[in-house]
């Protein structure tokens, strides 16, 4: 396909990626892994190929609901049979899609001043607090009496909302007359880490049009946006939760007591017309999700709930991480990925994110505050609760104290972080304790929602954590119910933190269903390199030749960067950041002075990446004492920022440094970085905010951390179990270890370069940049202007580099 119908003239480069997606797509590979670095218009490219492909396709295949596909229809019945039915049917289907975009027409020139957005009067009820000195009401935390075996509240709820789907899809035409098209089609899911990179994508699909599937005539493109209560709940009384586990139990528990005005019941038979509604409104035109709010607003009607009636009909959905990954959400919200395309992007996260979802920790203070909160609400209520509540939370108090007696047993014989644990020296054989069942009871009885909002009002204080303490004690309860081949228990020290950890070391379980219901599964992201760990631990069920990998170059020409790797300080030391060697006074001392010489010749903003706050605070504490002629001279020449550990802090720093730079761009301003820290990522670095980026050392995670213990020992016993042989398992490990450092290596010097004619030029700082093995993992767009050096000739590269700039002479 030559004509990808981007809405600009694009570079080479992403013409080549967009035939690179629509190859893999169309060749029928089964996964595509793909880099194309920040600044190359990757979001564009992606957008451009896959709805290419799909509108081709879907003029091939008009009938995409059918579930058959040409092979089948052509193998499977006689000639006359295809011949009638695409002569008869087929027509019909189309010309009732024809319908439909007439509507959406119509829709579109009738709403405009009719919908009216409340999203900033929403996010005013979202935070405003209550001031009112009320009294405490003790009713609205006691627990409703609870029974084992009687179906719980979120069972009922979640029965209303099928009967509800249920009674919409089973109404006649004349309800709604484009049921017929609400078939499982092939559509596209467009899943990232963030909701505002998900919105730059809405922006960057507003931009674009696509020939009609149907003949004549516009189509639109139906697009939804999709995420959780907490973007999507309307309702005042709710939204204010700013803790999504709260959020999600306080909806539920006004949809029973019949507290939501948004949530209709299947009975109301206005449900259907106004779920069809939003649909049309919806698609009408290209909304991000906050517009969603204001149409389920306009239309008394929540968006969380409508967005289901609404999927069927979509051509291209993006959700977050969650929301993809996670089976039981994918079915509550019927997204039926048969046939789909999968595309995640900047997906450099998924590994992780993926393990984090399934995984799960409780620290010793953690449990401490449990026993005391669960002790405090059984005082209060104990006497209003009916034996099922009473023996429970007397069972989950208990828990917490074998919990606790085993960390305490476990610490007086030492620790060893990463190492397995067995369960069954967690409990005593004498104690009569049902994990599943009390995993059962909390998520049954919503205990850890009446504790939660109970000690919140009588401290005062607001939920502000991602995880309330109960909910966390709920995870990891089900957790222990239900051990995986797959994870692991063991202890996780830091600093003097204790943690109980459950990991999840085998990505490619959890992602393989997806693999597998999907027709392609996508992966893209600036830095993408390794690719191998993701050939190896993601996608290891899946045959080689059905993966298809691309790493395209960079937009810029290629004199607009310089990489140098550098072994030696302006001082001849040898420039080697190991845990061994990162202390020694005199590499400490070079770093500096090489790095005042390198900031001398870089006009604007120069970042400089550190492998840990620790060893930053260490390293400038050093010049500060035994430097200070050079800590002075490099304070005199730039202003000197440094990246805060609170991260409240962060958009301060960052906003003084842009100033900075923008009111003298010659004189500009260093700002000393973590790697994996709060500006190695997202933060866009473009023109003088970064003409220069010094890597220090090689930002190796900490291999004494449980996780990575953990994590290690499962590669190397699984690969020894494939192989048999030892050197290959314990090469596997190492190369896993080293992935890891170099990813984030390729993230952090990847914040330079955004658009076409920006540049910069990129200092490695460590010897080890020079072996084969490591150079080999950095991007291919950074590879190719890798240069071995010296300290001295770079620096005069250096210069020459941005003399020849018209804008920034040095003089």
């Amino acid at each position: 396909m030559e004509d990808f119908h981007h809405p600009f003239k694009p570079y080479d480069i992403q013409t080549q990626l967009m035939a690179a997606i629509y190859d893999t797509i169309a060749g029928g590979y089964k996964v595509g892994l793909f880099e194309s670095p920040t600044g190359t218009g990757k979001t564009l490219s992606i957008i451009c190929s896959v709805m290419s492909w799909l509108r081709e396709h879907k003029t091939k295949n008009p009938d995409q609901g059918s579930q058959q596909n040409e092979t089948e229809v052509s193998d499977d019945e006689p000639s006359w049979v295809t011949e009638a039915y695409e002569s008869t049917v087929l027509p019909k289907i189309k010309e009732k899609q024809r319908e439909y975009e007439i509507v959406l027409e119509k829709v579109k020139s009738q709403k405009r001043g009719k919908v009216v957005h409340k999203v900033k009067e929403r996010e005013f009820k979202r935070i405003k607090k209550n001031t009112d000195q009320e009294e405490l009401d003790h009713s609205q935390f006691l627990l409703k009496d609870y029974n084992a075996n009687e179906k719980n509240d979120l069972d009922s709820i979640q029965d209303e909302v099928n009967a509800l789907l249920k009674k919409i899809s089973q109404k006649d035409s004349n309800s709604d007359p484009f049921q017929n098209l609400e078939r499982s089609q092939t559509r596209i899911l467009f899943s990232s880490r963030t909701h505002s990179q998900l919105n730059q994508f809405t922006s960057q699909l507003r931009l674009t049009s696509f020939p009609s599937s149907l003949g004549a005539g516009e189509e639109h493109i139906k697009y939804l946006p999709i995420g959780s209560r907490k973007q999507l709940c309307i309702n005042p009384k709710v939204n204010h939760y700013q803790s999504l586990p709260l959020l999600n139990e306080a909806c539920l528990e006004a949809q029973k007591d019949s507290n939501c005005k948004y949530y209709d019941q299947p009975s109301n038979p206005q449900t259907m017309q106004r779920m069809q509604e939003f649909r049309d409104y919806t698609y009408s035109e290209i909304h991000d999700i906050e517009d969603l709010n204001g149409i389920g607003e306009s239309l008394d009607i929540c968006p969380y709930y409508s967005i289901r009636k609404s999927i069927p009909l979509s051509e291209i959905i993006s959700l977050p991480y969650q929301m993809l990954l996670e089976r039981n959400t994918r079915q509550i919200l019927n997204i039926d990925l048969r046939n789909s395309i999968v595309i995640v992007d900047e997906a450099h996260n998924l590994m992780d994110t993926i393990m984090a979802l399934n995984s799960t920790s409780i620290s010793y203070k953690e449990l401490i505050d449990m026993r005391k909160s669960l002790k405090y609400y059984l005082q209060k209520f104990s006497t209003r609760m009916n034996s099922g509540n009473r023996i429970n939370c007397l069972k989950l108090v208990k828990l917490t104290e074998l919990l606790l007696t085993y960390i305490k047993r476990k610490k007086e014989t030492r620790i060893k972080p990463g190492e397995k644990l067995d369960l069954m020296d967690i409990f005593p054989t004498n104690v009569d304790i049902n994990i599943f069942q009390l995993e059962t009871y909390l998520t049954t009885s919503k205990l850890a929602f009446k504790v939660e909002t109970y000690m919140e009002k009588c401290s005062g204080r607001h939920a502000n954590h991602a995880s309330p303490l109960l909910f966390k004690l709920k995870k990891f309860l089900s957790s222990l119910s239900h051990p995986s081949d797959n994870g692991c228990f063991f202890f996780e020290v830091a600093g003097d933190v204790i943690s109980l950890k459950f990991l999840l070391l085998d990505p490619s379980e959890i992602f393989q269903d997806i693999v597998d219901e999907s027709r392609c599964v996508i992966l893209a992201g600036g830095t993408m390199e390794p690719m191998e760990d993701y050939v190896n631990f993601l996608f290891k069920h899946t045959p080689r030749n059905k993966i298809k990998m691309f790493s395209c170059d960079h937009i810029i020409p290629k004199n607009n960067l310089k990489v140098f790797a550098l072994s030696n300080g302006i001082e001849g030391n040898l420039l080697n950041f190991s845990f061994s060697n990162r202390e020694s006074p005199a590499i400490i001392k070079d770093l500096g002075t090489s790095i005042l010489k390198i900031v001398q010749c870089v006009p604007g903003g120069t970042v400089i990446f550190f492998p840990s706050y620790k060893y930053l605070e260490k390293v400038v504490e050093h010049w500060r004492l035994t430097s200070p002629l050079m800590w002075s001279t490099l304070n005199r020449l730039k202003d000197i920022f440094t990246e805060p550990t609170d991260s409240g802090k962060v958009e301060d720093v960052l906003s003084d440094y842009f100033r900075k730079i923008s009111e003298n761009p010659k004189r500009g301003a260093v700002l000393f970085s973590v790697v994996g820290g709060k500006m190695s990522e997202g933060i866009n670095f473009q023109d003088d905010l970064a003409r220069g980026i010094i890597m220090v050392g090689l930002p190796f995670p900490n291999a004494f951390s449980g996780e990575l213990i953990a994590r290690r020992k499962f590669i190397e016993d699984s690969v020894l179990k494939e192989t048999n042989s030892r050197e290959a398992s314990l090469q596997a490990s190492k190369d896993f270890y080293e992935n890891i450092c170099m990813r984030s290596v390729n993230q952090s010097v990847g914040r330079a370069i955004r658009h076409i004619n920006d540049y910069a030029v990129i200092f490695l700082l460590d010897n080890r940049y020079n072996n084969t093995n490591i150079q080999q993992k950095l991007s291919g767009w950074i590879r190719k202007r890798f240069a071995s050096s010296t300290m001295s000739k770079a620096i005069s590269e250096t210069e020459d580099f941005f003399r020849n700039r018209k804008l920034h002479q040095v003089k």
